[in-house]
């Protein structure tokens, strides 16, 4: 066995491992985004009676409004079926609605009805006032740097999301 290193349960040598995850970019996003996804769900559900997937969906339709249900799943980077079941949810709650797009008629346009823009402004308070916490003791000019390093973060997830372990380690071994 390698110095510095233990055994695992099989007497295999443990991975190279960090000792410590928090050390980890890829860990901390993920840490950072479950945390907030799942609080803010509880939130979103309990003070607004919208799940996530419906507010993004309201979030969508006020910036572009009359667009069908694969444009929203497309740039909220959603299932279909995810984008379905909550534009049918928000329809029964009053909040979009929808027509037959002129020139498809099997298609549908969606769009905010006046008390959906309520409801997504009502809740937009919550997450601002969610955002401002989470920038306790930062100065401005950290968070803008933050948030600039988190863009650059979002502009490499095709690169991360389109690795293949085999392809990789191929790669390495010739």
């Amino acid at each position: 066995m390698q110095s510095g290193r233990t055994a695992n349960l099989y007497g295999r040598p443990a991975p190279n491992l960090p000792r410590q995850l928090s050390n980890l970019g890829i860990y901390n996003l993920i840490t950072i985004a479950t945390r907030l996804g799942s609080t803010g769900s509880d939130i979103m559900v309990k003070h607004h009676g919208l799940g996530v997937s419906e507010f993004r969906i309201l979030r969508m339709l006020s910036l572009e409004p009359d667009i069908d249900a694969a444009r929203i799943a497309d740039v909220g980077s959603a299932a279909q079926s995810v984008v379905s079941r909550g534009l049918s949810a928000l329809r029964a709650k009053g909040f979009v609605q929808r027509r037959p797009d002129a020139k498809a008629p099997r298609r549908s346009l969606w769009a905010l009805t006046p008390s959906g823009l309520a409801k997504l402004e009502e809740a937009l308070e919550s997450i601002l006032a969610r955002e401002e916490l989470l920038w306790t003791g930062f100065t401005e000019i950290e968070r803008l740097v933050a948030i600039q390093i988190l863009q650059r973060f979002l502009a490499n997830t095709p690169l991360v999301s389109a690795y293949k372990p085999s392809t990789l380690q191929k790669a390495k071994h010739r």
